[in-house]
């Protein structure tokens, strides 16, 4: 078809009601010569009122209305999908020559040699072109309402399946070859092209114009052939094509398969491609392969030998073709580089999903992976009825390492410590580094005795020194086991009873082991109820601070208050240290310490409001100094009140400095810096560098409470609580002395030369209302 005449120009007023007259016209023929059937065709449309003339569209005062574009039969196509869907939406009406819509398209489509049909994306058939008799044998209401699956050959089905999804899904496909089944039972080949459509309301159409492939020859290496190869890898930008006789050799080959294989096209021809694939792909291809195409899959990726020896990925598209029964052609694209690129983002993810569960340091899982490993072990025994353990282990006095020896020597003996534990992989089923030195141990038996021998071994292990490059280290161990199925049966409840058992064993003095047990469940269930009783408390506001007084020793001046939670229960006033400990082990000592230091700032405001300076003393948690918000209450409490730093003294434990040196340092510098005392609370009881200490600009000691019972007494005490004074006054600190309840105990603190005492000695803490009268310092300034 190399022109559409006036008539077909009647079918598109039909539509637009408005008097139109359009031409279209071949590029080709400009040039005296006909237009090939890929050609581009034009459009002119002209009105009494405007006229337009575009290349590949047609125009109704200047708006595109439709386009078209490659050849004459799309064109066609086009012209008819427009007028169709403006006549049945409501918007077109019909001409002024009354023509109705359907016999409008029916005239378009008379002028078109080739088979135009319209479809829905089921396949169901709501148009056909009159062209269709003469095509497959069929009316066109024949073929109304059905699939177009019913006349499509079984083995060409998958392949034109394919591409119907690709046209709905936007993507642009080369014309495709198929063997469509006509009214007599025969089957004829056609080349058809698919384009989808939207119409107003936004329902998808395929438009599809078919036409007879016999035309292009029929011999194995025809002239249709190499048209077919070389139009194919034209219009899809594909590094090779070939074309393949029924027993899969090579028939014809397109030139760029020497740059892809390394083999000339001659070289090639007879031979199976299939037979330079990687084994694998040719072991699947025997598995998976259609044996209409030769063997080949519709699509796939292979690795293909080429002549040097050098693999290369191809991806490639198969599709039956014309130069005999059972041809197929073959279109291949390099995606070596692709696959080498998707092969290393492979990679990456995997090291990210292995750096995800495992430990950097020690290599062994971390605790999702071992939690991971825990669950899947669960569910395994659950099956099979058996049992397993959990152990955990803590290297006792691994800060001690840290501190002396710095970070990088912690982290030798880390890895040291690990290797050790893989030495007993033997019957273990999962290890991991689960925190900073804690170590978790999964094993399939339940056997006490055995548990104990594994106990043993693990503990003899952590006790051997570790060599350092500065020396050894000497480290102990404490282990919590528990079992599954008599301690817990879930995975979280199995770590939870493990690690009260570990906490309960370094209660008991370290370097030792405990077993999940009824004790230690009932203080678990306790801590819980304290936890509970905490909030519920915290949120009824029930928590208050008593006062305990500090005296100088040497005059029995009183020098300032030490604040301490108290709880106004239901049961009357009780002290709080249970429910501390729960705060910090649950994580709310954060929120319960930040409210202590903003009563005590606020009783110290008002006492000062009072004419009384009164100097408190306030206990700061090892969770709360290593926190970030806790530098940002104190400056905002000191620029609230200026004077607070000088009325508010921060009491912190000996072992919340040795936690983490470096950053306690610099927190102290900053609280010293906005002029705040330090004092550092329970000395003698916990690890602290002394040349750390020196560096630190703390104003204080607090000789801890269990040193000073036994003195006079104990000779031992009093060799310690003298050398805890002499170390103060070394280091220009005061010393302050707890829990002292007795003369004796002040006789020996005074000839010691400590300077200030706190205990029942001197009072029971009380509240801000009774304390207030027994002061006697200086006025506020």
């Amino acid at each position: 078809m190399s022109r559409l005449g006036v008539l077909s120009l009647s079918s598109l007023l039909a539509v637009t009601g408005t008097l139109w007259y359009l031409q279209i016209r071949n590029a080709g023929d400009e040039a005296g010569r006909a237009g090939p059937a890929q050609s581009a065709w034009f459009g002119s449309a002209v009105s009494p009122r405007v006229s337009a003339a575009c290349g590949g569209t047609v125009c109704e005062g200047g708006v595109v209305v439709a386009s078209f574009a490659g050849g004459a039969a799309l064109a066609a196509a086009s012209l008819l999908l427009f007028g169709a869907v403006r006549a049945r939406s409501g918007e077109g009406t019909r001409a002024r020559t009354g023509m109705p819509p359907d016999e409008c398209e029916d005239l378009l489509a008379q002028h078109a040699n080739d088979l135009i049909t319209l479809h829905d994306e089921t396949g169901t058939i709501h148009y056909a072109s009159s062209s269709t008799r003469r095509l497959t044998g069929y009316s066109p209401l024949e073929l109304l309402g059905r699939r177009t699956r019913e006349f499509i050959h079984d083995q060409d089905w998958p392949m034109l399946l394919a591409v119907l999804r690709a046209v709905i899904s936007g993507s642009s496909v080369p014309p495709t070859l198929c063997r469509v089944r006509v009214k007599e039972g025969s089957w004829i080949w056609l080349e058809a092209e698919f384009r989808r459509h939207f119409d107003k309301a936004g329902r998808l159409h395929i438009v599809s114009v078919a036409r007879g492939a016999s035309h292009r020859g029929s011999g194995r290496n025809g002239p249709g052939a190499t048209d077919l190869v070389h139009r194919t890898l034209a219009t899809d930008s594909y590094d090779m094509v070939t074309l393949h006789a029924a027993d899969g050799t090579v028939v014809q080959a397109s030139p760029s398969t020497q740059r892809i294989t390394g083999y000339t096209t001659d070289e090639l021809a007879g031979r199976r491609l299939s037979d330079f694939w990687h084994p694998e792909d040719i072991r699947h291809a025997k598995a998976h392969g259609t044996a209409g195409l030769g063997g080949f899959l519709p699509r796939a990726t292979v690795r293909l030998r080429r002549r040097d020896g050098e693999h290369r990925w191809l991806d490639y598209r198969a599709q039956p073709a014309e130069g005999g029964p059972g041809a197929y052609m073959v279109a291949w694209r390099d995606v070596t580089e692709s696959v080498a690129i998707r092969a290393a983002l492979e990679e990456s993810e995997k090291r990210c999903r292995h750096l995800a569960h495992h430990d950097v340091l020690t290599g062994l899982p971390n605790r999702d992976g071992f939690l991971a490993r825990l669950r899947e072990a669960l569910r395994q025994a659950e099956r099979e009825g058996t049992s397993m353990s959990l152990c955990l282990i803590d290297a006792d006095n691994f800060g001690v390492v840290n501190d002396l020896r710095g970070h990088g020597a912690g982290d030798e003996v880390l890895v040291a410590l690990a290797t050790r534990l893989r030495t007993h992989a033997q019957g273990i089923a999962a290890l991991a580094r689960l925190g900073s030195d804690e170590f978790g141990v999964l094993v399939g038996y339940d056997d006490r005795g055995a548990l104990e021998e594994l106990a043993q071994r693990i503990a003899g292990s952590f006790a051997q020194p570790v060599p350092l490059r500065d020396g050894l280290a000497y480290l102990t161990s404490s282990l919590g086991i528990a079992r599954y199925p008599q301690d817990a049966l879930t995975a979280e409840s199995l770590l939870a009873a493990a690690d009260a058992a570990l906490r309960a064993a370094k209660a008991d003095g370290k370097n030792t082991s405990r077993f999940y047990d009824a004790e230690i469940g009932r203080n678990v269930a306790r801590e819980a109820s304290s936890l509970q009783e905490l909030r519920a408390a915290y949120e009824r506001g029930e928590f208050m601070l008593h006062y305990q007084l500090k005296v100088m020793l040497a005059s029995w001046e009183v020098t300032g208050y030490e604040a301490l939670l108290r709880w106004n229960s239901p049961d009357g006033i009780r002290a709080a240290g249970s429910l501390v400990a729960a705060a910090e082990r649950s994580g709310f000592m954060g929120t319960l310490g930040e409210w202590v230091v903003r009563e005590a700032a606020r009783q110290s405001l008002a006492w000062r409001r009072e004419g009384l300076a009164v100097p408190i003393a306030v206990n700061i948690s090892a969770r709360q100094l290593h926190e970030p918000s806790f530098l940002a209450l104190m400056r905002e409490l000191a620029l609230a009140d200026p004077q607070l730093p000088g009325a508010l003294q921060l009491e912190l434990t000996e072992s919340a400095l040795a936690l983490d040196v470096d950053h306690a340092r610099e927190t102290l510098t900053q609280l010293a810096a906005m002029g705040f005392a330090l004092h550092v609370d329970d000395f003698g009881t916990g690890y602290s560098s002394l040349s750390q200490l020196s560096r630190m600009p703390v104003h204080a000691l607090k000789i801890d409470r269990s040193l000073v019972r036994d003195v006079p007494a104990s000779a031992q005490s009093c060799e310690i609580a003298r050398a805890v004074v002499a170390l103060g006054r070394a280091l220009d600190l005061k010393v302050i002395a707890e829990g002292v309840e007795t003369a004796a105990q002040v006789k020996f603190l005074r000839s010691c030369g400590c300077d200030e005492a706190q205990g029942y000695l001197f009072g029971r803490p009380a509240s801000a209302a009774e304390v207030a009268p027994m002061w006697r310092g200086r006025p506020a300034e």
